[in-house]
């Protein structure tokens, strides 16, 4: 289960505001300027500061986040301060707490029990955006443009409509209650492959003499979020040590940044980019638990045609091919059917197989574990892990700097497997195991990597189903 999606952070940064009461008496243009000056200006005087700034210095605020989609609620907990301090604390009684903050130099996130790892810089600024109190005078200085749009009817409140413009999202539609000014509503559209998102505003109350919407949902597609500020506060007290690393937490991330960027540089860079040229990969694979020989080719063309052929001594041959949408599987046991999502997903994983992950793009939470010895050699084990939780332990060579082994969290795998990679070669910019040793309770499987074949011409016969009933 995803708790700690980079969605969250999006989703939450939609908090916009609002204003409840009878709004001050303006000044009206007619013309098209005045009548939304008119408007924006009523918001602001019923947000509850009509002519000066709110003298806002910080701000700590406490929100139930749910989504519909039925995982658990969220408790989010914001502190930001004036000197651009940010803390953001998520959490939930499945998967603990999440915190990332920034101290006006360093961004970093932790959880506990999976680790702490640096933020980059647009890490850091998404957790400012997200971290923002949206005040009304703040949200109309964003955008460049407004337009008087016909009024209309929001459950049952008549609305002042204006179109909203200047950001890369589009023209948005704002509606504001024309009783009270309150803003009821944002619709944004349809951007690019992006659904329009709707944000509804609610439960108005005040806090420091302002006030705010204490409830906002949010729609975008099939999905949706609703959002409870269960507490709201204006100019508190703020720990400022909240914001920083320890020096063993510093130590720590610079530690581990290091090993993985060394691994890196070993590792190498991809030559023209494995996405873009087709390729054949080919593999056997000796099995002593099940006592099996496999010859395995997998065919690569751009941009997502698979097709992954195994050839098992007695069995007989397994054929699946999938372009990542659809695909098929043809067997000698057991014949022809169409493959199902999670199918789908299992033989588009084959296509890089022979590669290793980029490691610190997918792996934001990190724990130093210590020296250990991997087969003869001196090696210090970092422990990896997602929002979603722990990936496993990872064993890299001190003197070259190469992934040695990887060990999967036991909760993932009760049989105690133990990966080891071995006899290194570099094809095409990047240095790759071609010996992989899968080892567990029930034996062990080694899968050698025979050769790799770039810019291979490939049919499109290699990829078509077989006719119906063959």
């Amino acid at each position: 289960m995803k708790l700690f999606c980079p969605r969250l952070a999006a989703i939450v940064a939609c908090i916009a505001c609002g204003g409840s009461g009878r709004a001050q008496q303006l000044d009206l243009d007619e013309s098209n300027d005045g009548v939304c000056r008119y408007i924006l200006d009523g918001w602001i005087a019923a947000q509850g500061n009509a002519t000066g700034g709110y003298g806002i210095y910080s701000y700590e605020t406490v929100e139930e986040v749910e989504l519909n989609n039925g995982t658990p609620k969220l408790t989010v907990h914001i502190v930001e301060t004036s000197a651009g301090h940010v803390r953001i604390e998520s959490s939930s009684p499945e998967a603990g707490a999440l915190i990332q903050a920034y101290d006006g130099r360093i961004g970093w996130r932790s959880h506990g029990p999976w680790g702490i790892g640096p933020m980059s810089k647009g890490d850091i600024q998404s957790l400012l955006t997200q971290a923002r109190l949206d005040t009304a005078r703040g949200t109309i200085r964003a955008y460049a443009q407004y337009t008087l749009l016909p009024p209309e009817t929001r459950n049952g409140r008549p609305c002042y409509v204006l179109g909203a413009s200047g950001r890369q999202t589009g023209e948005e539609k704002w509606f504001f209650d024309k009783r009270n000014h309150e803003l009821v509503e944002i619709d944004r559209p349809t951007t690019g492959n992006s659904p329009g998102i709707q944000m509804y505003f609610s439960d108005f109350g005040p806090t420091g003499g302002l006030v705010f919407p204490y409830t906002i949902r949010i729609v975008g597609g099939k999905s949706g979020i609703t959002i409870h500020r269960l507490k709201l506060l204006i100019n508190p007290p703020v720990d400022e040590s909240s914001f920083v690393l320890t020096m063993g937490q510093l130590h720590e991330i610079n530690a581990v940044a290091a090993i993985l960027e060394r691994h890196a540089s070993v590792y190498g860079v991809d030559e023209n980019g494995s996405a873009s040229r087709s390729r054949v990969v080919h593999w056997s694979i000796d099995s002593s638990a099940s006592g099996l020989r496999e010859q395995a080719t997998i065919s690569f063309r751009p941009p997502h045609l698979v097709r992954y052929e195994v050839d098992t001594a007695g069995m007989g041959k397994t054929l699946e091919v999938s372009d990542g949408q659809w695909g098929w599987m043809s067997s000698d046991v057991l014949g022809f059917h169409w493959l199902k999502p999670a199918e789908i997903a299992t033989v588009m994983s084959q296509a890089n197989s022979y590669k290793l992950p980029r490691l610190a793009d997918a792996f934001p939470l990190r724990k130093l574990v210590g020296e250990r010895i991997v087969n003869g050699r001196h090696a210090v084990a970092v422990a990896l892990a997602t929002f979603a939780g722990p990936d496993g332990t990872y064993y890299f060579d001190q003197a070259a700097g190469r992934l040695l082994r990887y060990v999967p969290p036991r909760p993932k795998d009760p049989a105690g497997t133990v990966i080891d990679f071995s006899d290194f070669r570099v094809v095409a910019g990047i240095e790759i195991p071609f010996v992989t040793t899968v080892s567990n309770f029930a034996g062990q499987t080694v899968a050698r990597l025979q050769s790799i074949e770039n810019d291979v011409p490939l049919a499109d016969d290699l990829f078509t189903p077989p006719p119906a009933g063959h």
